[in-house]
């Protein structure tokens, strides 16, 4: 679908489209994302926004987290960090203000990826606070973002939660040991919704 946008974002992506020397990729950094959310707050014809490794750090994954509380459009959001083209670090006040706004009972949004961007038990802990109350993501990735046991621990509430909605978590990478598994296989107990679940690459051990 073709997209008519404002003159001042065409202006943005056409700056950082800019190459140097021909060959590097300028990311839109949060400057950029804060540009990209304040456009999102009132276009109705955008449903899926991929902002995937653009180095977009707390200021604005709180941008585009403010911009969900007035956009009822977006059913897709990737701020998943990227190998190729660079990394999101969403810190734990970024994750905490996504998983606020999505706590809120007008957000749209079914698919979440933050794939190594909310890196830390801290910041997945922030996010996870927030979607308990969410119901209606379906597909969530949060590989990658070294949630450690304590990461486990909220994950398994968020799975507990009678609320929640999820059928697909990639949980891939997140340095659980035996003791985050165990707490995730005991949400997994009462959760009716979950279809799909990955875990691989976490040294669990024998559960």
């Amino acid at each position: 679908r073709v997209l008519s946008l404002p003159s001042h974002l065409l202006a943005l992506i056409n700056s950082y489209e800019a190459k140097n020397d021909g060959s590097a990729r300028a990311p839109l950094g949060d400057a950029g994302a804060a540009v990209v959310a304040g456009a999102m707050k009132t276009n109705r014809t955008v449903t899926r926004l991929s902002l995937r490794g653009n180095m977009v750090g707390e200021s604005g994954a709180t941008a585009t987290a403010d911009a969900l509380r007035d956009n009822t459009s977006i059913t897709q959001l990737d701020l998943g960090s990227s190998a190729l083209w660079g990394s999101n670090s969403l810190g734990a006040a970024g994750a905490g203000a996504l998983g606020d706004v999505l706590a809120l009972s007008n957000v749209t949004l079914t698919s979440l990826n933050v794939e190594a961007s909310v890196v830390g038990p801290a910041a997945v802990v922030a996010l996870c606070n927030g979607l308990r109350a969410n119901r209606v993501i379906t597909d969530l990735d949060i590989r990658g973002n070294r949630a450690g046991d304590e990461g486990a621990a909220a994950i398994s509430m968020l799975l507990g939660s009678t609320s929640q909605s999820i059928h697909t978590l990639h949980m891939m990478a997140n340095g659980l040991t035996p003791k985050g598994g165990a707490a995730v296989a005991r949400a997994l107990r009462i959760n009716m919704k979950l279809e799909y679940l990955d875990m691989s690459d976490n040294d669990l051990g024998t559960l």
